[in-house]
């Protein structure tokens, strides 16, 4: 599989990030880089998703609040567009680096 491939399905899903972490892939610098990128990436998302599940149902524990799961849905949502995002940004080459 091509360098590029791998590191933009690093963007798009979590497991090929840790895969190249922790394997001789991480020798290539390019690999490297947008692995732990992508596994930055996605802790930042999965810790986001979390933190509006655990508001909605600290506030579903007070008083039920209708349709307020549309929270949830939207942070993950969004978080996996911006996921999306950079997966582009990489194929196409243009550096960046995720704000953290």
């Amino acid at each position: 599989m091509k360098d590029k491939t791998l590191a933009v399905l690093c963007y798009l899903t979590w497991v090929p990030s840790i895969y190249l972490v922790l394997t001789e892939k991480r020798r290539n610098d390019y690999l490297n880089y947008h692995a732990r990128q992508a596994l930055l990436l996605w802790t930042i998302i999965f810790v986001v998703f979390f933190a509006a599940r655990m508001i909605v149902n600290s506030i579903w524990l007070i008083y039920y609040v209708p349709h307020l799961e549309v929270i949830e849905t939207s942070v993950g949502f969004a978080s996996f567009i911006y996921a999306a995002y950079c997966a582009r940004r990489c194929y196409l080459g243009v550096p960046f680096t995720i704000p953290h």
